[in-house]
């Protein structure tokens, strides 16, 4: 059983690792050859081949699993085929609401459902073609994200939600790391997102199924709860770990709960699933040993650790369904069930096959689910404890006494932490340094404590209306929230690891796995050695970059430094906004932060996970280019995380990071590692205008020892562009190149003829969103750009770019060529469909001071007045 289910996870993930789905004809006929020669080999051939046998019977095991998830996933595909890829269609929508809505901020609700039906909306002839296509006999079938206005009522589970409604394909942002919406949105089986005006609800008339009303009980518990604990900071963590609303916890507590270690903690997981089974188990064994000991019949005839086992099996599955039955519940429901059994029935030595089984039909179920960190990490952790308990030293004759278990418990945190760093490191890139002392106390603290009275104190509101208990247990988690917070401050909470590369990867996953494994010999502590290239070998190229020239990346890597006088930019794709950051050899410029949608910036999802990956802690400088939240919507994230030493930039007065952040002025100036960075406007002499607007951008020049450069200019409008061209009098140097930011991400009443003949791009980047609102950029501006010469590139379409600015010129590079799987849908130029709108976000009013500008002359003379156009 062990085989096949490494089999089944290496094939699973070897498909959802490929750009393109491998053809099933291929798969069928290695199937079928594996397990034929296996076959014969068995029956047949000596024993003494038998082990060949067996491994070509894994094989063809590997290639069926592999044919199963080739083929749920072109099933899939198909359904997401039947949407259009350009804009939103109009369509009378029909659909049936799953599980639980979310609240959303500005008012609406977002849900999961069911299509029930799509009719073409004939009164809306622009898009009757798309409308009629969705319409006909092969219409959608399967799960979508759906939208309905706040001002209605919360959706329930088996309702049915009727309107005209806006069909969208699901498209996400494209970048080298980073959240990858597409990519959950596969995972969770969604094929479109579908949002409404208005609706029609009604009830099912064949009344609720178990799972609704499973559902309508969380729901009515969920309100309940709220309006208990109304006004309470932690309301949203008392939802999680009773209902396993993760949504309800804010952005706050997750990133405080991330650099502590403990974000499966606080909603229902794994772990406390397996506690409430556990309490289940116990309680059932005291009772049941006391009616033996009453001399009941049932007692004296069904052995307890039977009994035990039924019940805690039980218990996982009913907490399972209450907590959503979602997968990760799913998974620790079947290792409870298949751990438990194995036990009551003496099958101590098969608990491995058990969990192998539970690993196996999840991968039969949903074969996606190797697309997620939790699958790996519940599976590996419950591995690394079977591995340190198979043996006498570890196991259950020195746990009977207290010292014994406090023994037992310090081993068993101490397994799971080191066992699961790699594992960290590689789905994350950071590692908890507080996470072993923090879980150390706060898993007894919520898994024995906390946990269970919420489960008690929810079941006493329901049941009698009594609040008092749930608030009492809210009080309690305020003591551990304290403790978690003051660990979570500290300077080192956290390290920042370089993701490392596959083959630096792969030892280290499996090397601490076979050190802590008790039932090796003594040669399995080598495994720690595996660790080495991770932690190392991202340092030796800062420091010893002439032994070991082949560890450090290549040019054309997009992680490679650059040398001496030439620089990197990393433009990312962040939808409708700006964000980009400057590299030279030793220092890193980011200039501004991206927006702020629906509760998260983009620098949270993207900017903060790519600069960790090329091993930036914290910024030298940060630049804004003015104050619009496209720009300025992940500043609080950045400042945070990032900590840049000196910030500058134009803010509104209004800001609450206005004054703490330095005006930029034409002028200023400094050089970092021979390349040389310019602030070219606003002017100090220019005409009034408001402060944080277009007109007000920041614009920068950045110029490499050869005199290629990149150009940034914001969102100024032509007229601040003719302002910009007179006053310094641009005139590029004879065998140099140019790269020019798209201004305004390429809106009409920017990017002028003017500018275009005065900079004369060889490169013209476009930052914008795909299938943007404002439909940026503007074909006419593309079409100018091109005309002039210059590569036409755009984050919209190619995802995020790695442009190279070298002795040689300028290079650029798709980062998302390599991240691109099967479920990513092209993208080409036609787009219709709104973009959500943009969210202010909160930020630190913290000043930091400015270093030792240098004020370089401007490279030529020229006019300062303002143009005539």
């Amino acid at each position: 059983m062990i085989g096949l289910a490494l089999a089944g996870l290496l094939a699973a993930l070897w498909v959802h690792r490929q750009a393109a789905l491998p053809a099933p004809e291929a798969l069928l006929a290695a199937c079928l050859l594996a397990l034929i020669l296996g076959l014969l080999l068995r029956l047949r051939a000596p024993a003494r081949v038998w082990p060949l046998a067996r491994f070509l019977l894994w094989v063809g095991a590997g290639a069926a699993m592999a044919l199963w998830a080739s083929g749920s996933a072109a099933l899939h595909l198909a359904e997401v085929g039947k949407i259009p890829g350009h804009g939103a269609v109009p369509a009378e929508v029909e659909l049936r609401v799953v599980g639980l809505a979310t609240r959303l901020d500005p008012p609406g609700w977002r849900f999961e459902a069911e299509i029930v039906s799509v009719r073409a909306a004939s009164a809306l002839a622009a898009a009757a073609e798309h409308a009629q296509a969705l319409a006909q006999a092969s219409a959608p079938e399967g799960r979508v994200w759906a939208v309905v206005p706040g001002h209605l009522p919360e959706p329930l589970a088996g309702q049915t939600v009727r309107g005209l409604g806006q069909i969208r394909a699901i498209h996400g942002l494209r970048n080298a790391v980073g959240f990858d919406f597409e990519t959950w949105a596969f995972e969770k089986g969604l094929i479109a997102r579908v949002s409404f005006k208005a609706v029609h609800v009604q009830e099912p008339a064949g009344g609720l199924g178990l799972r609704e009303r499973i559902d309508r009980a969380r729901s009515a518990a969920r309100r309940t709860m709220s309006a208990a604990l109304e006004g309470q900071p932690h309301r949203g963590v008392m939802l999680g770990l009773t209902l396993g609303d993760q949504a309800a916890i804010s952005a706050e507590d997750w990133a405080l709960f991330s650099a502590t270690g403990i974000s499966h903690l606080v909603s229902i997981s794994g772990s406390h699933i397996t506690v409430f089974a556990w309490l289940a188990q116990t309680a059932i064994a005291l009772l049941w040993g006391m009616a033996a000991r009453l001399g009941s019949p049932w007692a004296l005839w069904l052995p307890t650790p039977v009994v035990s086992a039924v019940v805690g099996c039980s218990a996982a599955w009913a907490y399972a369904l209450f907590a959503g039955f979602g997968l990760p519940a799913q998974r620790t429901a079947a290792m409870v069930m298949a751990v438990s059994l194995a036990g009551a029935l003496g099958w101590r030595s098969n608990a491995w096959g058990g969990l192998a089984a539970a690993a196996l039909s999840m991968l039969l179920v949903q074969p996606s689910a190797v697309l997620s960190p939790g699958f790996w990490l519940s599976f590996v952790a419950v591995a690394l404890l079977f591995g340190r308990a198979t043996e006498g030293e570890g196991g259950t004759g020195r746990a009977g006494s207290r010292a014994g278990w406090l023994r037992a418990s310090v081993d068993a945190q101490a397994t799971v932490t080191l066992g699961l760093a790699a594992w960290t490191i590689v789905f994350f890139s950071q590692v908890s340094l507080v996470g072993p002392a923090v879980n150390a106390l706060a898993i007894p603290a919520v898994g024995l404590l906390i946990t269970p009275l919420a489960l008690l104190g929810m079941a006493m509101l329901m049941l009698v209306g009594w609040a008092d208990p749930l608030v009492w247990v809210h009080a309690a988690w305020d003591w551990v929230h304290a403790g978690v917070a003051w660990a979570g401050n500290l300077s080192w909470a956290q390290a920042i690891v370089v993701l490392p590369s596959p083959w630096m990867s792969v030892p280290a996953l499996v090397g601490p796995m076979i050190a802590l494994h008790r039932r090796l010999p003594r040669w399995r502590h080598l495994g720690w050695i595996a660790l080495l290239p991770m932690f190392l070998l991202p340092l030796l190229p800062s420091f010893l970059p002439p032994l070991l020239p082949s560890l450090s990346p290549g040019p054309s890597s997009p992680l490679a430094r650059p040398a001496w006088g030439e620089f990197h930019v990393d433009v990312w794709d962040v939808g409708q906004g700006s964000a980009l950051a400057v590299l030279t050899q030793g220092h890193q410029l980011l200039v501004d932060v991206g927006p702020a949608s629906s509760g998260r910036s983009v620098a949270e999802q993207v900017i903060v996970p790519a600069l960790r990956q090329r091993g930036v802690g914290r910024l030298d400088g940060l630049l804004l280019s003015h104050g619009d939240e496209d720009h300025v919507g992940g500043l609080g994230v950045v400042l945070k995380h990032l900590q840049p030493t000196w910030r500058l930039g134009n803010l509104r007065p209004n800001h609450p990071e206005a004054q703490a952040m330095e005006r930029c002025r034409a002028g200023q100036g400094w050089i970092w590692d021979g390349v040389r960075f310019e602030i070219l406007g606003p002017a100090e002499d220019a005409a009034p205008r408001a402060w944080g607007t277009n007109a007000d951008s920041c614009s920068l020049r950045v110029t490499s020892q050869a005199g290629h450069s990149f150009w940034t200019l914001g969102d100024m409008p032509s007229l601040v562009e003719w302002d910009l061209i007179h006053r310094l009098a641009i005139q590029p140097a004879a065998g140099t190149q140019a790269i020019l930011m798209a201004v305004h991400h390429g809106s009409k009443s920017s990017n002028s003829e003017a500018l275009l003949r005065a900079i004369r791009p060889s490169v013209w980047v476009s930052q914008s969103a795909h299938q943007g609102r404002f439909r940026h950029p503007d074909p006419g501006v593309v079409g100018r750009a091109a005309a002039s010469g210059a590569q036409v590139l755009r984050t919209d379409l190619l995802g995020g770019l790695v442009l190279a600015v070298g002795g040689r010129g300028v290079q650029w590079m798709e980062t998302f060529t390599d991240a691109r799987r099967f479920w990513h849908r092209p993208r080409s130029a036609p787009y219709t469909a709104p973009h959500d709108d943009t969210i202010p976000s909160s930020a630190e009013n913290h000043r930091s001071p400015m270093p030792d500008l240098v004020w370089l002359p401007h490279p030529a003379g020229g006019l300062s007045g303002r143009p005539t156009p």
